[in-house]
């Protein structure tokens, strides 16, 4: 990721929270907790920027902690700053969904079931990739 994305990222906290006062990280932080991806690797994700499957929200514990530092993040009343640029990109997603059926000569709602069904297509495959590496893990384990 560059350093250009993880600035961005802290700036957005800044402004919404501003900067913590005595320099701490956000490792320290209730909010910046670890998770396993879908790949198995471990990865940081803060609760207050906001939680996705993808590595645009994975965060950095040597990131200079925000002014909501170990603040409980509420669900009920706190948004996530990632969610709110959540709605723009359902717009964006649409807009490419609409030109590219105009592109190909076909109806909006053709196009929008082709992207479905390729959504579709690699949940199933990273099912099956997370089969295969739990049968792995179980065989070695047999062997042992």
């Amino acid at each position: 990721m560059s350093k250009k994305r993880k600035r961005r990222k802290c700036d957005a906290m800044y402004r919404k929270y501003g900067e913590h006062s005595s320099g701490v990280f956000c490792g320290g932080c209730c909010n910046c907790q670890k998770r396993e991806r879908d790949d198995g690797r471990w990865t940081y994700k803060c609760l207050a920027y906001g939680v996705t499957g993808t590595y645009e929200t994975d965060w950095s514990p040597m990131f200079t902690a925000c002014g909501f530092f170990n603040m409980p993040f509420n669900s009920q009343k706190d948004v996530p700053i990632i969610k709110r640029d959540a709605k723009k990109q359902l717009e964006k997603n649409c807009k490419a969904i609409a030109q590219a059926s105009w592109k190909a000569g076909i109806s909006a709602q053709e196009a929008s079931a082709a992207f479905i069904k390729l959504s579709n297509a690699r949940k199933v495959i990273r099912k099956e990739k997370e089969c295969r590496k739990r049968r792995s893990e179980s065989s070695h384990e047999s062997k042992s």
